[in-house]
């Protein structure tokens, strides 16, 4: 008899690890991610040689059998408490889960939710702490003001990571586009796309109530940028950008970017080369969530998450060498972006 396939939804997903911890908006959208097959009874659905780390499997319903040799086969019911984590960790000592009767199997792309998890984590897209847009607000916005946009520009923390030549490459790339009053350049919970630099005009920056500007608003000058971190962490904008009056924008394409900018500010490090460091310079980060911190680190890894990343940059050491490992993929990217536009050294651990 063919076993139904359940629909997967919001209280199964709060049972499941990493899954729990997307935020409550976003899992409509984790679900349009989830796939559910029902395997056939004694089939393989997964073995040691075959874990990767780019797909998630979780057992929702029946049972399944953990066979970690011939003489040592384990029946495991879905409301077992091992099976709120995923059908891989079941697996470290290796072997393979084969499928019982009744099984039914929800699989994810773990690339999906490690990017819905960094924008559960109030990942701000917007680079407003760089705008110092309050004195800016208290000043008479002249014309020499508006003529100097790329002075501005290059007395900027991001400027000042970049090599000489790649900002010539980057100002000679700039397209200009002609932008209204009232005019819409950035949407919220839309795709990055652009790096944009304002030339002439000012912008304001309405953030997501749920972000961790709470809904405040910022205005935006000549010289000053956006869209950087979307483009950085590969994922939706938290904020409207519209134009307060009419201008000039320049815009960077995301490959531009990635070339000029990026590559410039996240830098990858062997690992003998962040051991030539002292010990005591040495300061490795897990920028993960607090609840995954907690289900499990490496030795002697400082929880960092991109939250507490922005709002304690001035407590850093000026003395340390930040050391992130690349395995946790885009919130590794932009917390080593973030520390390095606070003018601090840090490293992918490659």
């Amino acid at each position: 008899m063919q076993v139904a396939t359940p629909t997967i939804d919001h209280s199964i997903v709060k049972t499941l690890y990493p899954l729990s911890l997307v935020a409550d908006h976003l899992i409509d959208n984790l679900l349009d991610h989830i796939d559910t097959n029902t395997p056939t009874a004694g089939s393989t659905i997964l073995k040691e040689s075959s874990v990767s780390d780019e797909r998630i499997h979780y057992l929702v319903e029946g049972v399944i059998e953990l066979r970690i040799s011939f003489g040592n086969r384990i029946d495991i019911d879905c409301s077992d408490s091992r099976c709120t984590n995923s059908l891989e960790s079941l697996l470290k000592q290796g072997g393979s889960i084969k499928a019982r009767n009744g099984c039914v199997v929800a699989c994810v792309n773990s690339d999906d939710v490690d990017k819905l998890i960094s924008q559960s984590q109030e990942v701000e897209t917007v680079s407003i702490n760089d705008f110092n847009s309050r004195a800016l607000e208290e000043e008479l916005i002249d014309d020499s003001i508006q003529n100097d946009w790329s002075e501005t520009f290059l007395h900027s923390i991001l400027a000042e990571n970049i090599p000489a030549s790649k900002i010539m490459q980057l100002f000679h790339q700039l397209e200009d586009i002609e932008v209204q009053s009232g005019e819409l350049i950035i949407k919220e919970n839309t795709q990055g796309d652009y790096f944009y630099i304002i030339k002439q005009g000012i912008a304001q920056v309405a953030t997501d109530y749920r972000g961790p500007y709470k809904g405040e608003k910022f205005y935006l000058y000549p010289g000053n940028y956006f869209g950087d971190e979307a483009l950085v962490a590969d994922t939706v904008r938290n904020a409207s950008v519209i134009m307060e009056e009419s201008g000039v924008l320049g815009r960077l394409d995301i490959e531009s970017f990635n070339e000029l900018v990026k590559t410039s500010l996240v830098k990858m490090l062997p690992i003998d080369d962040v051991n030539t460091a002292p010990k005591n310079q040495r300061c490795l980060l897990d920028v993960r969530s607090q609840a995954e911190f907690r289900h499990g680190h490496e030795e002697g890894a400082n929880n960092y998450p991109i939250s507490y990343i922005r709002k304690h940059l001035d407590t850093f050491d000026r003395s340390s060498h930040y050391v992130i490992a690349a395995k946790y993929g885009r919130r590794s990217e932009l917390a080593a972006y973030l520390i390095r536009q606070a003018g601090y050294e840090v490293f992918l651990l490659d």
